[in-house]
């Protein structure tokens, strides 16, 4: 991903005059290693760099090999002097200014002994995973819908690993007897490449081995994802279907989730959406979401805002580190299938920092009402037709979460999850009354067809009687390797 520096703000917009890859704007070094890295960046005009500590200062245990150049093609080489002999991290900053313009190079060398600490809870490096995860085999889900007399969807998927332990590919299979599936039933397969140096990327195919889809994505230092483009490949050549750019908090938290996308096949990724999160001593307690398309055509649209109180939905705190998948977003969903997103192929595998030291305990799986019956337009006047039909409702209200149970084994990972979604079913009777005017005044021209003509009606007497209360079940099975 190219950077490009910015001029600072009290000499207003302009072009950017520095392009460099976002990629090297952190620099990490462990405490002995003293290798030279180096900067590469293309300059619009003449440049300066300075270096300084933390605190103001020259720092004596690295140096630049240039602090200065002129327009074009530019190197900077970091020689760190010595090895870091204390046990805390020291810090650097290279600050290269370039007419109006800067942009800053953040260095960390290492404190000794801390080069591999297996510490998640050092906050000098928050991304270490611990060495005791259990990894994941298979995750099973099951969808009961009652209303369709148990209609069942379920999604297993299988993951098999890499020497280095490594996600390598996902089998997903899907099967719904319900006749509104979101999906055609049947197995798809993610295939992981972590060939190239920051860069990952996904193919999905289908049984018969046929691309379907495709992200590549890079990564920072720390092997979290920074960019993604997906490729649809529906009609056998590839279309860009949307890009990504996550950024992070200190903590090694997911900040921010950029996706510019398209609302037709041929405007091009002329609309984004952005995700913005909240966190409160380690928790997501706050997430907004913005979408360009929508607010284009409604005036009166405001992003959304979603509260996720801590003592609500964290009650038991159940830990979010025992394996070695990310269950947040498969919790918070209340079901587990990807749907070819990148953010939710990648947050699962751990590759977009986390969202929050503890699962969630409510969903925001929701609970879908029946449309009721239209009735249309009646070709016979002056009738009353008496009418009835079942319908549901969801039991939830308005603004209400559905709750998870949270089961865990004797290691602490998570093994279950499971929710009920509540319904009430109803018996709605009417009556309809229908009048002697016509729908259309066309229809009162003397040569309109009789037998063509719609009258207009009302409904009158409309009772609703509860019959059932109606609860399907979902649970999420993990089975650990």
């Amino acid at each position: 991903m190219l950077g490009a520096c910015t001029e600072s703000p009290e000499e207003g917009g302009g072009l950017s005059s520095i392009l460099i890859d976002s990629s090297l704007l952190e620099q990490i070094f462990n405490a002995d290693q003293t290798a030279p890295k180096t900067i590469s960046f293309t300059a619009a005009e003449a440049w300066t760099a300075t270096l300084e500590e933390t605190t103001r200062t020259e720092p004596s245990w690295l140096r630049l090999s240039a602090y200065s150049g002129d327009a074009g093609k530019a190197q900077i080489t970091i020689e760190i002097l010595e090895s870091n002999s204390s046990s805390e991290s020291r810090f650097a900053k290279i600050t290269i200014v370039c007419g109006s313009y800067r942009i800053a190079i953040e260095i960390e060398q290492k404190g000794h002994g801390s080069d591999n600490p297996d510490n998640p809870n050092d906050p000098d490096d928050p991304d270490t995973p611990p060495t005791d995860y259990k990894y994941v085999a298979r995750v099973d889900y099951k969808l009961t819908d009652n209303r369709e007399e148990g209609a069942t969807t379920t999604v297993s998927q299988s993951f098999d690993y890499d020497e280095e332990n490594r996600v390598a590919r996902i089998t997903e299979n899907y099967h719904s007897t319900d006749e509104y599936s979101y999906k055609d039933n049947g197995t798809e397969i993610y295939t992981f490449d972590y060939t190239i140096a920051n860069e990952v990327s996904v193919r999905t195919t289908d049984e018969a081995e046929r691309l379907l889809y495709k992200i590549s994505a890079k990564t920072d230092a720390k092997g979290r994802i920074t960019e993604t483009s997906s490729y649809d490949y529906d009609n056998g050549t590839p279309r860009l279907e949307g890009q990504e750019t996550y950024t992070y908090t200190p903590e090694g938290r997911l900040s921010s989730l950029l996706s510019k996308y398209s609302y037709s096949s041929s405007s091009g990724l002329n609309q984004y959406s952005e995700n913005k999160f909240y966190y409160t001593d380690g928790l997501l307690t706050r997430y907004t979401y913005y979408d360009s398309y929508e607010a284009s055509y409604d005036p009166d649209y405001q992003p959304w805002e979603y509260s996720l109180p801590a003592d609500e939905c964290y009650p038991h705190r159940y830990a979010n580190d025992r394996s070695n998948l990310d269950f947040y977003m498969y919790a918070m969903g209340g079901r587990i299938s990807f749907e070819n997103t990148s953010s939710a192929i990648f947050s699962l595998l751990r590759l977009t920092g986390n969202y929050g030291d503890c699962l969630p305990e409510i969903t925001t799986a929701t609970a879908a009402d029946e449309v009721g019956v239209d009735e249309g337009a009646y070709p016979t006047p002056n009738v009353t037709l008496h009418k009835s039909y079942t319908t549901t409702e969801s039991a939830c209200g308005e603004d209400e979460y559905l709750k998870l149970r949270i089961e865990t084994d004797a290691d602490n990972a998570v093994k279950r999850i499971s929710y009920d979604v509540p319904y009430e079913e109803y018996q709605v009777e009417y009556d309809i009354v229908v009048g002697n005017e016509v729908i259309d005044e066309a229809m009162n021209h003397p040569e309109f067809p009789e037998e063509e003509k719609l009258y207009k009606y009302e409904i009158k007497n409309r009772t609703k009687t509860k019959i059932r209360d109606i609860v399907n079940p979902a649970t999420i099975e993990i089975t650990y390797r």
